[in-house]
């Protein structure tokens, strides 16, 4: 694994929180990794909502299920904050990938889309 990702492959404490740890070949967290690092969400933040719709195949169609959808990805930023991946923009609801987030993302998108499928080859 590389050596940018072992901060974020580990739980963190944080002011007191207790933040789990990311695993950066789960399907899931690649998702959340690909879909912050998009092109619009880099340049400018991103809201909760720019993330909501992104793993489900259609949008969802009542307001109670706009609702569930959105806690999972609460809780997902708040990870990624813990973890010091992405910081808030103050006085909005905006946030934004922190240096330091963008070369971990960046290289836990690396390890699965070059690295592992390499070396699952050579075992």
């Amino acid at each position: 694994m590389s050596p940018r990702l072992t901060p974020c492959a580990a739980p963190r404490t944080r002011n007191g929180r207790h933040h789990a740890r990311f695993n950066p070949l789960r399907p899931s967290d690649l998702a959340l990794f690909r879909a912050v690092l998009a092109g619009g969400n880099t340049i400018v933040g991103f809201r909760n909502r720019d993330l909501v719709d992104r793993p489900y195949r259609r949008p969802a169609s009542t307001d109670d299920e706009r609702r569930r959808r959105c806690a999972p990805n609460l809780r997902q930023i708040a990870k990624l904050r813990g973890h010091g991946l992405v910081a808030k923009v103050r006085g909005v609801r905006l946030y934004c990938v922190t240096p330091h987030g963008q070369r971990v993302l960046a290289a836990a998108l690396a390890v699965h889309d070059s690295d592992f499928p390499a070396a699952y080859r050579v075992a």
